[in-house]
């Protein structure tokens, strides 16, 4: 189950955001989740321990969102899913995201084929990019967290040039394309969202 587990603070009064990262394969205790669409749910085992892959995989969002607060301690007021459909959209919407590679990548798994060198690319390539992991480096999950960081950078300077942020009515489009491919907890609405974005 390919997925990229982030916590984004915004800081009060929206000057800074951090992202922090887990990596996919990290370990944490298996607590109980009811049902939700898509996952069976999970009884709580207090002497087992589970991937966090495999935390959203049996509980879905929801257990995942509860797990992090949980192991962490961190205070986290909404989640976000967001399906491979609806990453290519929101790349779409936005035009694209720079990258540049060091080195040629051909990774069959993903679908990326690229010479090396700076390039602009759009949902399918991007979501390749952020799949990766044989052709690049030795594939680890700290190596796989560097590209999705580095290509959340490369989007948010791209919204930065665009002027995205000075068009309402562009912003609530990708809000829109964004939120009808997403699950979110009940608090976070579209004009949640749009709070957030600004």
């Amino acid at each position: 189950l390919p997925i990229s587990v982030m916590v984004l603070h915004v800081a009060p009064g929206g000057k800074r955001a951090v992202v922090l990262s887990f990596p996919r394969d990290s370990v944490v205790p298996v607590l109980g989740c009811t049902p939700e669409p898509g996952a069976t749910g999970q009884t709580q085992s207090t002497d087992s321990m589970e991937q966090i892959n495999a935390t959203f995989a049996n509980g879905g969002p929801g257990c995942l969102w509860k797990t992090v607060m949980e192991t962490t301690g961190i205070s986290i007021n909404h989640f976000v899913e967001l399906t491979f459909v609806g990453f290519e959209k929101v790349i779409n919407d936005l035009g694209g995201v720079n990258v540049c590679l060091p080195a040629a990548v051909n990774d069959p798994l993903s679908n990326l084929n690229l010479p090396a060198g700076l390039h602009h690319i759009y949902g399918p390539e991007a979501l390749a990019f952020w799949r990766t992991r044989e052709d690049v480096g030795e594939g680890s999950d700290l190596q796989r967290i560097q590209r999705d960081q580095f290509l959340m950078a490369s989007l948010v300077q791209g919204i930065e040039h665009s002027g995205l942020l000075n068009s309402p009515s562009k912003l609530n489009a990708v809000i829109g394309d964004a939120a009808a491919s997403m699950t979110t907890d009940a608090g976070l609405d579209q004009s949640a969202m749009l709070k957030v974005a600004e």
